[in-house]
């Protein structure tokens, strides 16, 4: 502020500009981010970004049961679900 009380324009400026240089960097930070959910004790992992996409999935072969598929398919749809609201 100058004397009489009024705000720099300039100063004003530049704080803005730095609060938006602040703001794309973090932003940036977040897209590059990601977080990893899991279900089952670990069997599923869900893997997102800090946009909020799926990136990778990863099912452990000790939650496949080769003798029961239709049982096996519902339980890793299940387990997938879970892992990916963990993740988001």
């Amino acid at each position: 502020m100058d004397p009489g009380g009024q705000l720099d324009m300039q100063q004003l400026l530049e704080a803005a500009t730095q609060m938006q240089n602040q703001l794309l960097s973090a932003q940036q930070e977040l897209a590059e981010a990601t977080v990893e959910g899991s279900a089952g004790g670990g069997l599923v992992r869900a893997v997102v970004n800090g946009q909020g996409e799926l990136v990778d999935i990863t099912i452990s072969a000790s939650a496949i049961d080769p003798s029961d598929p239709e049982e096996t398919a519902q339980t890793l749809a299940d387990l997938m679900l879970a892992a990916c609201r963990d993740a988001y």
